[in-house]
């Protein structure tokens, strides 16, 4: 796996997130859970890019025909994954709203 951290600015605070990945998009995991998720570019010219962003109950049922995946596959493979286990919808919602805020993913237009 190839984890990474997304630096999020809350209340003048930088909080370093931990997403765990990287996994294909179209992956079946074992068993289902709440989470942020994300699509990352990764190349070796500009590192790690957000390109998505999104909250879920279930992940196994989010990744099924997503409505943004033509959008992803104009940037990534299917290998750009990423999860933030968070049981909490407020607290889901709020990281999304902080990375699509400051990280402005082109798929979240």
């Amino acid at each position: 796996m190839s984890n990474i951290t997304v630096p999020v600015v809350y209340n003048g605070k930088t909080h370093n997130l931990s997403f765990e990945g990287q996994y294909y998009f179209d992956r079946k995991f074992n068993a289902t859970f709440p989470c942020i998720y994300l699509i990352v570019q990764n190349t070796l010219q500009t590192g790690s890019k957000i390109i998505y962003v999104g909250i879920t109950d279930d992940i196994n049922q989010r990744m099924e025909n997503h409505h943004k995946m033509d959008c992803w596959k104009k940037y990534v493979t299917s290998h750009s994954l990423y999860i933030l286990r968070q049981n909490n919808n407020s607290e889901r919602i709020l990281i999304e709203s902080l990375i699509t805020q400051q990280y402005n993913p082109p798929c979240n237009g």
